[in-house]
């Protein structure tokens, strides 16, 4: 797992590209917030913090600071990985359970 500096340069690769409302976002503050994330998870963070700027643009709501949108995608990703490790772990306990059975 990347720490908090590999973190903030994942993120500052990420966030380079970026133009607009989002270019103001904070990589050292956005990593300090993401631990236990990969580089990958971190990936998604951006990728999400644009779609959820781009649906308050749709919608007409008003734009928050760049840096919330990726602190709501860092929630969101960590909410996704703890869904997506209680279905593994379920899956394992049946798998284990029908191999007891045999």
């Amino acid at each position: 797992m990347p720490d908090e500096l590999a973190r903030a340069a994942i993120l500052k690769d990420h966030l380079g590209g970026l133009n607009g409302h989002l270019k103001g976002a904070d990589p050292e503050r956005l990593a300090a917030n993401a631990d236990g994330l990969t580089g990958a998870d971190l990936k998604r963070v951006v990728e999400d913090g644009k779609v959820l700027l781009a649906y308050d643009k749709a919608r007409g709501n008003d734009l928050r600071e760049a840096g919330e949108y990726f602190l709501s995608a860092i929630e969101t990703v960590r909410a996704n990985k703890r869904c997506y490790e209680d279905a593994v772990r379920r899956a394992r306990e049946r798998l284990k359970g029908k191999v007891e059975q045999t």
